[in-house]
């Protein structure tokens, strides 16, 4: 990923890319940073991954910064012996590499497979070894700390992950998945992506509203045998015009990436903040949250993705997801240098006038566009053309170019 962090002694800020060593076979090498201010860092090179963890706990931190671009490109990525992930379900993630975001990781699930776990473990770290039991983190109260990452969908013959139509909503109170989430024995955090339950509300509205499309959501929930939060808690988009279930959610689309970042402030009372930023639109900002359990011992034990696909239902066909630059910090700087509050595609040229009609980016036009279309038709948006309207000479170049790319 070239949209990456810098190593700035001040801030202890530490950077993550490709390091080269010209004519140098390394398996590993250690080496020890002494900054200005007394704070070590220490970080690992190996053939397959770079990564950083800090060696003590001092503020402004990254806890941990993952990127895959040392990967090998259709090579499995590996697994808690050489860290940083453990995966639950086989086949493991593959590494691949595309012009937006670089090499990332893609996940392709079974038909109705309700989990993908990938766990985000210490360097060296073998099985049931958690993330920060060697090197823990206990949260501060009052101090912001952000989980974020770069996140994509793909469906495979066009079935769509999550349900999302009005007759399927109709008995729903959700369809989500608890996505990318970081948790310790007084507290448990994460982003949603799909539809959590108060979207749901606006997704059963007559005209299939939401078909085709899915969000993100934040949201807080008690950990196992922790009574202290008054209930599990999504964290529903309140930022106007995301101010679901009255308006639209913030809407996604299917075969793009998108960077999410979730800030929660630690609070053992009703004084906590949780917000959730869309390629850099704030769509959510709920405040006086109850956001931990106790304000000692609150220890980051584990960080992972994907623990549940389609809940409740847990009905979604086989598709793929992927990830990238995943980062753990209490540091906003670091959201911004990581460039987590952009659009991954702002640097890209527009997409040429003839590809428009592929409304469902699986890179034919078809069926599926064509009742992507129709809904579009109704709500104006389908405008091939550039005369600030959607009708027949839209429908005409979809037409022209049918079963093409």
């Amino acid at each position: 990923m070239g949209k990456l962090l810098s190593l700035m002694s001040n801030s202890k800020i530490l950077m993550t890319n490709q390091i080269q060593i010209p004519k140098l076979k390394i398996i590993i090498l250690t080496v020890v940073v002494i900054f200005s201010t007394g704070v070590f860092y220490f970080f690992s090179i190996s053939s397959h991954q770079t990564q950083i963890q800090p060696a003590q706990a001092q503020s402004p931190n990254i806890w941990f910064f993952y990127n895959n671009e040392n990967g090998i490109v259709g090579s499995a990525i590996p697994n808690s012996s050489s860290g940083p992930y453990w995966e639950e379900y086989n086949p493991p993630g593959v590494y691949r590499s595309d012009s937006i975001i670089g090499k990332y990781v893609e996940l392709t699930t079974t038909n109705l497979q309700n989990a993908y776990t990938i766990a985000v473990q210490n360097r060296n770290a073998v099985y049931g070894t958690r993330w920060g039991e060697t090197y823990p983190l206990t949260l501060i109260q009052g101090t912001t700390y952000y989980i974020a990452g770069r996140f994509r969908f793909d469906r495979i013959n066009g079935s769509n992950i999550w349900q999302d139509s009005t007759a399927e909503m109709a008995d729903q109170q959700a369809s989500f998945d608890k996505l990318f989430e970081f948790q310790g024995s007084n507290f448990r955090w994460g982003i949603d992506s799909g539809y959590s339950d108060v979207a749901c509300w606006y997704c059963r509205q007559p005209g299939d509203r939401c078909l085709n499309k899915f969000t993100f959501t934040a949201w807080v929930g008690k950990n196992s045998g922790v009574p202290c939060y008054e209930n599990y808690a999504i964290l529903d988009q309140n930022v106007p015009p995301y101010s679901t279930p009255y308006s639209a959610p913030y809407f996604c689309n299917y075969e793009k990436w998108y960077n999410v970042v979730l800030a929660v402030t630690a609070a053992n009372s009703t004084s906590g903040r949780v917000q959730l930023w869309i390629n850099g639109t704030k769509v959510t900002d709920q405040q006086n949250v109850h956001t931990m359990c106790s304000t000692t011992g609150s220890t980051v034990k584990m960080i992972y993705l994907n623990g549940t696909i389609a809940q409740p239902a847990y009905d979604a066909p086989a598709h793929k997801r992927s990830f990238d630059d995943l980062i753990f910090t209490d540091s906003w700087q670091n959201i911004i240098d990581g460039k987590y509050l952009t659009d991954p595609y702002a640097d890209q040229p527009p997409t040429p006038s003839y590809l428009l009609p592929d409304l469902v980016k699986d890179r034919i036009i078809n069926q599926l566009d064509f009742d992507l279309f129709k809904t579009r038709w109704a709500l104006n948006t389908a405008d091939f053309n550039s005369d600030s309207k959607t009708d027949s000479q839209d429908f005409g170049i979809m037409m022209s170019r049918w079963g093409s790319y």
